[in-house]
């Protein structure tokens, strides 16, 4: 490493993962990045997480417990707040940081000083399936990222490490949201900020049945909210806020809100009425749940073939 050695917190929220909390920690501990601090936040767990956290001895570990469950942003808030390093980073209680994942992220810092948030590849593995996410498919990764990130999410929570600046300019995690608060995060950073990218797998996630990310109608829920949280942005871009609008439809009506997906289908079809499938979507749709789930899943298995 350079003199470029500022320490690094690392900010863990948990909430009864006490069986792969200590895996993820030691994943941060055993960085070759060795200027750091992990932030335990306990988002009021049940069950011998504060036991697991107590028999690691490394003073770079704090424990914080809040006694009212927030979720999984309201936690992060709440150990930003109780720390003022210059630089946070973010783990999950189940993911594993590879060991040169900060070193990596923080030499970037000191070799482009006009960065302000660093983020890298992950491995997710979710159903048996393992993917690198982001996926890039010709998308802009660096630099002023602003309209690839409304195209949809390109930083895990997990992969970033984000200057303290970022958030004393465009504020915390946004606790109102069921899912994608990271989204919503890095679309607000991304209009003010520039990000550097790391083109190399270093987190490894895996998605339980347990997980908020697979909790479908939750994040169909966040989605919706995020978009019209930001439908400014959106607006000036009416073809990608059809596609949205169509994709947040199209998922409420499959979870059996065909009511409610009616009406973003609707919408995205006055976005951008040239979008011929979301208009039969959306009459399909007017034929009710059963029937719109079967003609899905024939077009689906039609499209496999």
């Amino acid at each position: 490493m350079s003199d470029f050695e500022p320490k690094v917190s690392v900010i863990i929220p948990t909430y009864n993962r006490a069986d792969s909390l200590s895996t993820a920690i030691e994943s941060v501990l055993s960085q070759t990045y060795r200027n750091l601090e992990v932030v335990i936040v306990d988002d009021g767990s049940t069950d011998n997480t504060a036991e697991v956290v107590a028999g690691i001895k490394d003073p770079r570990v704090r424990y914080l417990r809040s006694d009212t469950r927030g979720g999984a942003g309201a936690a992060r808030n709440f150990g930003m707040e109780r720390q003022r390093e210059d630089y946070i980073a973010f783990q999950d209680s189940d993911d594993v940081w590879f060991p040169e994942k900060l070193e990596k992220q923080m030499r970037l810092f000191a070799q482009e000083q006009e960065v302000d948030v660093v983020y890298c590849a992950l491995w997710r593995t979710e159903f048996g399936v393992r993917e690198c996410i982001p996926l890039k498919d010709g998308r802009h990764m660096g630099g002023d990222v602003f309209d690839e990130m409304l195209k949809g999410n390109l930083v895990s929570t997990a992969t970033a490490v984000v200057k303290r600046k970022c958030f004393d300019a465009m504020g915390m995690f946004d606790t109102s949201l069921t899912s994608l608060e990271d989204w919503d995060l890095f679309i607000r950073m991304a209009a003010s900020f520039n990000f550097g990218f790391i083109n190399e797998p270093l987190v490894e996630s895996m998605v339980g049945p347990d997980s908020i990310t697979a909790d479908r109608a939750n994040w169909y829920n966040g989605y919706a909210a995020v978009i019209e949280k930001n439908l400014g942005a959106f607006r000036k871009r009416r073809r990608l806020l059809a596609k949205h609008l169509g994709s947040i439809g199209h998922g409420l009506c499959l979870a059996g809100d065909v009511a409610r997906g009616r009406r973003f289908l609707a919408r995205s079809a006055l976005a951008n009425p040239f979008r011929l499938k979301c208009i039969a979507a959306l009459l399909i749709s007017l034929l009710g749940w059963r029937f719109y789930s079967a003609v899905m899943r024939l077009r689906s298995a039609r499209s496999g073939a």
